[in-house]
């Protein structure tokens, strides 16, 4: 392959022009905002991948305020890939993933993070398991990187911190285990017939939304478990406090998904999950502690932090004009993560 390089600006929804014969087979979308050196890693693990088809990268910056742009410009000068830039100024987690599939001219896209790398075989596999199953929806593994000498966090942590481990050949998923969009490879005429992703996905759980319609429009959801990615723990994302935000996170996705079943529904899910949390998870984390057990107390104290904020969720879409708690809620966006890092960065100096 040639070097290729390109720049795409503004907000428009339509594919940058190419001609069709030199179109890839397979695009690789990352957005990305304000994490420029942990971006640069992605790029160049996706650069180095080993025997995959024809593949392009297209990276959406999300107004990143860093040196992103530049990053991403010096390392498509050298690269034997080709690498575009393209700018998206309408701030969240969906704007800039819409502008990634426009852009994109494969019929074929994989997804990545900006703080995840990818294994050499990454591509290759994610291929070799669609041409297995057929499949037009097929996620990946995604294992931690946590910093080094850092102690093993416990099961509902690890799956907070994105860790989606599976085993075995490439698959139908017949439960409702749901893959991360951090690893995922979906055809262009399935994203056609299903349709954009929740624009109103501010706290994450867009990928969980995207996949249960996949469900819902009667196509399967496979997983290629040899198709391996890394997640970047950076030493903030250990910290208990950033955990429990996290959880927090968890349980107001969690309301906004069981939220169109209806407001009885909703209700009684709500006093089920603070039931279940008082009588099962408060007396574990009280146990675990005497007993000195701090990763399964840390997990029982993160599901109690998840319900209640599924309850405080459920009584803001039951009940908006009584309890619209616009504070709880903008403290739960992607973007708020940035005060963990400002945290981090002002112990360490």
């Amino acid at each position: 392959m040639t070097p290729k390089t390109g720049q795409t600006e503004g907000a428009s929804q339509t594919p940058a022009s190419a001609d069709d014969a030199a179109a890839p087979t397979l695009s690789v979308v990352i957005r990305t905002r304000n994490r420029a050196e942990m971006l640069r890693r992605t790029i160049e693990s996706i650069q180095q991948q080993q025997d995959a088809p024809a593949y392009e990268i297209v990276v959406v910056d999300n107004n990143s305020a860093d040196h992103t742009a530049q990053t991403v410009r010096e390392l498509a000068e050298e690269s034997a890939v080709p690498v575009r830039y393209v700018h998206e100024p309408v701030e969240g987690l969906v704007p800039p993933l819409e502008r990634g599939i426009a852009e994109s001219r494969a019929p074929l896209i994989a997804f990545c993070d900006d703080d995840q790398t990818a294994a050499p075989d990454w591509l290759r596999e994610l291929m070799a398991a669609r041409q297995a199953t057929g499949a037009d929806y097929i996620g990946g593994s995604i294992l931690l990187e946590l910093p080094p000498g850092s102690a093993r966090p416990g099961p509902v942590a690890r799956y907070m911190l994105g860790e989606h481990a599976f085993e075995g050949p490439a698959r139908k998923l017949e439960d409702k285990a749901v893959p991360s969009l951090g690893n995922m490879l979906i055809a262009r005429e399935l994203l056609r017939a299903v349709g954009p992703f929740d624009p109103q996905s501010f706290c994450g759980g867009e990928d969980t939304d995207y996949t249960a319609r996949v469900r819902r429009a009667g196509h399967g959801v496979f997983i290629a478990p040899a198709a391996v990615v890394f997640h970047i723990i950076p030493p903030h994302r250990l910290h208990k406090d950033y955990l429990c935000w996290v959880s927090r996170r968890w349980g107001s996705n969690l309301a906004r998904r069981d939220a169109p079943g209806g407001g009885f529904r909703l209700a009684a899910l709500a006093v089920a999950r603070l039931g279940q949390a008082l009588c099962l998870r408060l007396p574990r984390l009280i146990v675990c502690r005497v007993r000195g057990n701090a990763m399964a107390a840390a997990d029982a104290e993160y599901l109690l932090h998840r319900a209640w904020s599924y309850a405080r969720s459920s009584l803001t879409r039951l009940w908006p004009g009584l309890f619209p708690q616009p504070r709880f809620h903008a403290s739960l966006e992607i973007s708020a993560e940035s005060r963990f890092t400002r945290a981090a960065s002002g112990a360490a100096s």
